[in-house]
């Protein structure tokens, strides 16, 4: 089975404006969004473009609250667009058994509802057959936008800011697929970086249902989809997880492998995320990007393993040592200063001098890393073989920017 991919825009309305914001950044206080893009052209202007590139299926989401100030201008936005290009359009934000048929007699041709059937953190059946009969199941599509947390993808609500009860699993499609005609999902943790896709969710994703799963989140080139292009070629079975960072996953003999072209990273400008990738044919330009010396090994069948960086000399001496300048490595993603301590505690290794020195200096940058990627780390650090390592931890400073308070009481 090969998955069938189409394009479809997006018209994210918010205090009045079309922009494009930082999914996970959004608020209802002072309706808050960390903004990308705020455009000067109007969401009907943006239907037509749409209309004449024949991309239908769009989606219009007003992002501001309905008790928002500015929820009127949003929603002014909305009709213009809708008068547009009618029944083309999909709309979402604030849908609800209520007001779902004033939406579709505006001119949309579905509308997506999320928090009015997910509510206080549950599913209300009651409400979503409300909803079906108001619109008809054919006119719904059922937003299911997920975070992680504790290694699992639950559905939030209220624009992405509530996390509900409710894992994102097989059996929940198949009991919602009864109700709609389409899924959409937003990978909120990667929405609006331009980073690339969540490549675990999507493959999560991959043979859930067969009723169309619209998927958002960190796609941000055409050209980039055209060059995975020709690594899909080699395959019989492929999913496109990856598409912005060059992957996808490959499904032979019943286990899944991820292929991934040779590439370059640009700077970092929130200590986490490259502003851009680009591919290379060089496998040294490629490993001279990655974190630590001992993650920089490949293996080629006929000419063997390509070590560039000495990593097996560091396996042999049981050190962590940053690719090149480990205070750059640092920069570009802060993470890593975890994740070194972390390979520490489960493999016993210690963390060469510089390296270690460079940590200390660079650690106040951790804070600019999200709770859960922290979070998932310090958990992984504490299930840990060789737990002595985790004074590492507090003895680098690395705590106290985490928690100061935790800090405090270990001395």
């Amino acid at each position: 089975m090969r998955i069938n991919m189409q394009f479809r825009p997006c018209i994210d309305i918010h205090n009045g404006k079309v922009k494009q914001i930082v999914g996970g950044s959004l608020s209802d206080e002072e309706d808050y969004a960390r903004e990308n893009y705020v455009s000067d052209m109007q969401a009907a202007d943006y239907a037509a473009l749409y209309r004449k590139k024949g991309l239908r299926g769009g989606h219009i989401i007003l992002l501001n609250s309905k008790d928002s100030k500015f929820y009127e201008a949003d929603l002014e936005q909305a009709r213009g667009a809708l008068s547009e290009w009618p029944e083309a359009l999909q709309i979402g934000g604030g849908v609800t058994a209520e007001n779902a048929r004033q939406f579709i007699e505006m001119g949309a041709s579905h509308v997506i509802v999320t928090s009015y059937v997910f509510s206080d953190g549950l599913i209300r059946y009651n409400r979503l057959q409300k909803l079906a009969d108001a619109v008809g199941k054919e006119h719904l599509v059922l937003d299911v936008s997920c975070r992680k947390r504790e290694e699992q993808y639950f559905i939030v609500t209220d624009r992405w800011q509530k996390f509900t009860k409710q894992p994102l699993e097989k059996e929940l499609f198949r009991k919602l697929s009864r109700y709609c005609d389409e899924f959409l999902v937003h990978a909120v943790n990667v929405e609006g970086t331009g980073m690339g896709v969540d490549e675990e969710l999507l493959t999560l994703l991959a043979d859930e249902t067969e009723v169309p799963i619209t998927y958002a989140g960190g796609i941000g080139s055409m050209a980039d989809i055209e060059k995975i292009k020709q690594i899909k070629k080699i395959f019989n079975r492929t999913y496109d997880t990856g598409l912005q960072h060059g992957t996808v996953t490959v499904s032979w003999e019943g286990e899944h492998y991820e292929v991934t072209t040779y590439r370059i990273e640009g700077k970092y400008d929130d200590c986490r995320h490259p502003n851009n990738v680009t591919f290379t044919k060089s496998l040294k330009e490629d490993l001279q990007r990655r974190d630590f010396t001992i993650n920089a090994i490949a293996y080629h069948p006929q000419e063997g393993i390509k070590d560039y960086f000495s990593g097996q000399k560091h396996i042999e001496q049981k050190i962590i040592k940053g690719v090149g300048n480990a205070a750059e490595r640092f920069q570009e993603d802060a993470l890593r200063m975890l994740r070194a301590l972390r390979f520490s505690a489960q493999i016993g290794f210690d963390i060469e001098q510089k390296t270690y020195e460079a940590l200390q200096q660079q650690k106040g940058l951790i804070k600019k890393i999200s709770v859960e990627r922290i979070h998932d780390e310090l958990e992984k650090m504490l299930l840990s073989e060789h737990i002595e390592k985790i004074n590492l931890l507090w003895q680098s400073g690395l705590l106290n920017e985490i928690s100061p308070m935790l800090s405090e009481k270990m001395e």
